[in-house]
């Protein structure tokens, strides 16, 4: 059965629960996430050269690390080539490209310094995000920038933000795509602060400032970000969540929440339907911390999902300004890019395909057992997805590999289109090479359909006759699972075997986990004795019976 044929299938089965999945599809292709570039050098940007400060930190020393613009785009193109749809790229200020011997401090930069950027995205048909930059800096002074008591640093900082507005309009009207132009400080105290309010209301004053100049509402959306703490940032942060969300709602901006901006026990999932009642847009930035914000690449995991799921079942995707955040100096950088894209569209995708109509009414009605039953089939239909997407991939980078060995060296064009010709750079820095499984997709805007192959598998919803008490169904185990060895077995109660188990001649039946000196060959035929009395199939039965001789 091909690609085509298993979606065929799957479409029928997702209809029997009111999934349209040529829906689903086509909304996930008009999704556009905001790529956020400093994945590609390290959060280092194009306008200074000291290491970064102000609670960021990126960890690792991967080679192949972009060291200049041209670089850089060539890793963006390389990464987008490998992404479905049509999506934006999220600038910092500190990216401004500056021509040979021309430089301007964060407070004087202008358009002009991001026309290369504008001219790249034009040619890719991209919108542009952006973000003033609020750090490594020596006029970041104390951990303060906006908040600081020092005049001539709030005023060297507002100026900044007031320029990175002007330029937010520059590229929505570029463009013809609105710009989410977001706000985050790094201000705070490592230890406990004498005074909490007057750091936040100078802050206040600073922002009401840099939003007091005109601008398109409609072209500029402002964004305001919060965080919980930083390094040397432990004990206060200036911009905290009441502080960032109450500040929008008062001043019609848009409230951005990082799911590594909070504690522990918080949830962005959970928070996202509360904003929605209230707010006509919010905005993300999707990262995965471990333990603290420590920005790791995002994974299909149980946060990224409801995140997904939250945003389809509320109807907020155009609600919904999505971006990425995070920045893995440990890995290659492309694959980074590649694998937090590509799940938090395989989420959103998770959620599209999620029955949600049908999942509200069960928890109307109070049916939270089939509501239970239900979710959990699906989680296990996802599974099966990635185990078969994974397989593809594999067998399709081993084509693509074999397919090269096999094939003549070619020569290089002398020209070509402006991927090609900005990938030049790789030949005099270590190269980015991908792992195996991220194969080329064949356009960037088809959806990988093997994605949806998980659906082949009709799901049973039978009900047990009236009166009838339902029985129990064995799940068959991996037969490698058996394999494993315990040093002290499981204790369970004693118990002759049925007549139909087959029972030792000539010798007492063992009871499960008690077996002479507790081998593995007793224990292997106690489980063959349990799963024959539960029915479970013959192969399995057999393959425990060779494992056992």
């Amino acid at each position: 059965m091909n690609i085509k044929e298993k979606y065929d299938e799957a479409k029928k089965v997702y209809a029997e629960i009111g999934v349209d999945t040529d829906k689903a599809l086509e909304t996930l292709q008009n999704v556009a996430i905001s790529m956020h570039c400093w994945q590609g050098d390290d959060v280092i940007g194009f306008d200074q050269k000291g290491p970064l400060s102000g609670g960021i930190q990126a960890t690792g020393d991967y080679p192949g690390r972009a060291r200049n613009p041209e670089e850089l785009m060539a890793d963006i193109d390389e990464a987008l080539s490998l992404i479905p749809g049509k999506h934006k790229i999220n600038l910092h200020a500190s990216y401004a490209i500056f021509e040979d011997g021309e430089f301007v401090d964060r407070d004087k930069i202008e358009p002009k310094h991001f026309r290369k950027w504008v001219e790249f995205a034009k040619e890719r048909g991209l919108g542009l995000d952006f973000n003033p930059t609020f750090f490594s800096h020596p006029m970041v002074v104390d951990n303060l920038t906006l908040s600081s008591p020092i005049e001539e640093v709030r005023n060297f900082w507002i100026n900044h933000g007031k320029a990175c507005i002007r330029i937010s309009q520059y590229f929505a009207e570029e463009l013809g795509v609105p710009c989410a132009m977001n706000i985050w400080i790094p201000d705070g105290y490592k230890d406990v602060p004498a005074d909490r309010l007057g750091p936040r209301a100078r802050f206040k004053d600073s922002l009401d400032q840099i939003l007091s100049i005109p601008y398109d509402r409609e072209k500029v959306l402002v964004c305001l970000e919060s965080k919980v703490f930083g390094i040397g940032l432990e004990s206060y942060t200036v911009g905290s969540s009441e502080f960032t969300i109450n500040y929008a709602a008062r001043n019609n901006v848009i409230s951005l929440m990082d799911n590594g901006h909070y504690h522990p026990t918080e949830l962005v999932s959970d928070k996202i339907p509360s904003m929605l009642l209230f707010n006509d847009k919010i905005a993300l930035h999707v990262t995965r911390g471990v333990r603290w914000d420590s920005d790791h690449v995002v994974l299909f995991d149980d946060e990224t999902k409801e995140i997904a799921k939250e945003i389809v079942r509320n109807d907020a995707i155009d609600r919904v300004l999505l971006a990425l955040d995070f920045f893995d100096a440990s890995i290659n950088r492309i694959s980074a890019w590649v694998v937090g894209m590509r799940n938090m569209q395989k989420a959103l995708l998770y959620a599209l395909v999620t029955p949600n109509k049908r999942f509200k009414e069960l928890q109307d009605t109070n049916q939270f057992t089939e509501l239970m039953a239900m979710q959990e089939e699906a989680t296990q239909r996802v599974r099966e997805m990635q185990r078969r997407a994974q397989l593809t991939a594999q067998r399709a980078q081993e084509e693509l590999d074999r397919k090269k060995s096999e094939s003549p060296p070619i020569s290089a064009p002398q020209e070509g289109p402006p991927q090609a010709k900005a990938a030049e750079h790789s030949a005099h820095r270590e190269p980015q090479h991908l792992p195996t499984g991220l194969a080329p997709t064949a356009e960037k805007t088809e959806v990988d359909a093997d994605r949806l192959a998980f659906l082949d598998n009709k799901p049973q919803h039978s009900q047990p006759p009236a009166g009838k008490p339902r029985s129990p169904k064995h799940i068959s185990l991996p037969v490698d699972y058996i394999q494993e060895k315990r040093e002290t077995p499981l204790p369970v109660q004693e118990e002759e075997p049925h007549a139909s188990q087959g029972a030792v001649p000539g010798k007492r039946p063992l009871p499960l986990g008690l077996a002479e000196g507790s081998s593995d060959q007793s224990l292997l035929l106690a489980l063959m004795l349990l799963l024959n009395g539960e029915g479970a199939d013959e192969l399995l039965l057999l393959a425990l019976l060779y494992i056992m001789m």
